[in-house]
């Protein structure tokens, strides 16, 4: 049916997709253990580690990787104050109160309440203008909206402080995602994610040291103790966080970042069947329907924006015929005249 070439592509972006998955999910599971049943009560400085050890594994890789598999683009001083140094900050902000909502709330609820990011970056895209505004995307995204309140009304023991910093933690990151748009792509400036890493685990890492002084400075001391004593854990902690950004530098190169919407619907609700049986959360039916709501609405975002997307590879595609059709007949139109005068 297929011959071998076609049949390498498959298996090449479900591989990637699969890896996406496990890692992503991984991760979650991880932090949330880590946070909460290891009794490591400081997300800043977990946030911390996972900025340096990427840095560094990076760095290794650019070093000892073959020639020209990281490149890393020449930034003036100005370009990185206007351009790196805004996204790293709000890095640094969502990784902070993301992280920090782990303690408090479910990592079912979590990953529910995440699947409103796709409502936070349209209406920033349609604010800052790079996105025109459409009725089909604002009905999907008023739909995620209403499934995702329903999530969270679904929660009778719902923690207020918690669902603050989630919902702060994916309002920040939407207008991070935004940001990468117009500061880095509209610029010029191509980062993959390991020259992003090179590029703005630095700044980030600065940036956290802020509130790792000021929320978790006093408890320093525990912490390095609780690192020498379980190295590994740590260790494998920041691994997984290095392997994420390699997961979606492959994901997104031999696939697209639509097919990364739309597989993060499968990895979110594995994440959810698995955490309850890890940490055995309460949930609710109410919070499951919402989800599920807000899972259609995710679908059905990602369909009217790939036929926005398609809309305009069209219109491109007809306005250079147009142009050809008229190349050609100024050309006969040229050619003619001598004859005309003959």
């Amino acid at each position: 049916m297929f011959d071998d070439e076609v049949r390498r592509q498959i298996f090449t972006s479900y591989a990637c997709v699969f890896f996406w998955m496990v890692v992503s999910g991984s991760v979650v599971l991880h932090n949330k253990w880590l946070l909460s049943t290891f009794d490591f009560h400081y997300p800043s400085t977990m946030t911390m580690f996972h900025m340096g050890f990427s840095f560094c594994m990076a760095l290794l890789v650019t070093k000892l990787g073959p020639k020209g598999m990281v490149e890393v683009p020449s930034l003036t001083a100005r370009q990185f104050c206007s351009s790196v140094l805004p996204i790293g900050v709000l890095y640094a902000v969502m990784l902070v109160c993301s992280n920090y909502s782990y303690l408090y709330l479910s990592v079912a609820l979590i990953q529910m309440v995440k699947a409103s990011l796709p409502v936070l970056v349209f209406g920033v895209s349609v604010l800052m203008g790079i996105l025109v505004f459409d009725v089909k995307l604002l009905g999907a995204v008023l739909f995620i909206s209403f499934g995702v309140s329903q999530v969270a009304l679904g929660q009778l023991n719902l923690h207020v402080q918690g669902f603050i910093l989630q919902i702060s933690a994916l309002c920040v990151e939407a207008c991070r995602l935004v940001l990468i748009e117009i500061l880095l792509k509209q610029r010029g400036i191509n980062l993959n994610a390991l020259s992003t890493v090179l590029v703005v685990c630095p700044t980030t890492f600065l940036c956290l040291t802020i509130p790792v002084y000021f929320l978790e400075g006093a408890e320093f001391t525990r912490v390095l103790g609780m690192v020498g004593e379980n190295p590994f854990v740590f260790l494998l902690n920041c691994g997984l966080a290095f392997l994420l950004n390699i997961a979606v530098f492959l994901l997104i190169g031999k696939t697209s970042a639509l097919t990364m919407n739309i597989a993060g619907i499968a990895k979110d609700t594995l994440v959810i069947s698995v955490s309850q049986m890890i940490f055995e959360s309460k949930i609710y039916m109410r919070s499951v329907v919402g989800f599920a709501v807000a899972i259609v609405g995710v679908a059905a975002y990602n369909y009217f924006k790939l036929q926005v997307l398609q809309a305009k590879v069209n219109k491109e595609a007809e306005k250079k015929v147009d142009h050809t059709a008229k190349d050609v007949q100024l050309i006969n139109a040229e050619e003619g005249k001598p004859e005309a005068g003959r």
